[in-house]
């Protein structure tokens, strides 16, 4: 992804909003990141569908989970994590981010090295 100084600004402002399902969860920090930075609408099927645990888990169960909602929306797996590049969405411990250049940041400002990323998923 081709992310410029307000990238990190708008990473900044989202991280620092408060987790809640439905609003500000994993998978809708992560949106809120494309939508703003880089105009793409990751969530927009699913926003305003669900406000609580069990609703974000039903919609993980139909869509076939984090990963496949990224390919069905153009994103492609990258088979090495290691060429993960600023802006790339991770995943680690069930949850999804964006890559910085030398770590992941997560929703609520949670931060992790490569060691603990499982997959990268770039935009074709």
């Amino acid at each position: 992804m081709n992310v410029t100084p307000e990238f990190y600004s708008i990473v900044s402002d989202e991280a620092s909003k408060p987790f809640c399902y439905g609003s500000n969860d994993c998978s809708l920090f992560v949106d809120s990141i494309y939508k703003r930075a880089f105009g793409i609408d990751i969530a927009k099927e699913i926003r305003g569908s669900y406000n609580d645990k069990l609703g974000a888990s039903k919609i993980l169960v139909r869509e076939g989970g984090l990963g496949n909602i990224l390919l069905q929306r153009g994103f492609v797996k990258l088979e090495n994590k290691y060429r993960v590049g600023a802006g790339d969405i991770v995943m680690a411990e069930g949850a999804v981010g964006i890559w910085l250049g030398d770590k992941a940041i997560f929703v609520g400002g949670v931060f992790r090295t490569i060691k603990k990323i499982e997959e990268v998923y770039i935009i074709k």
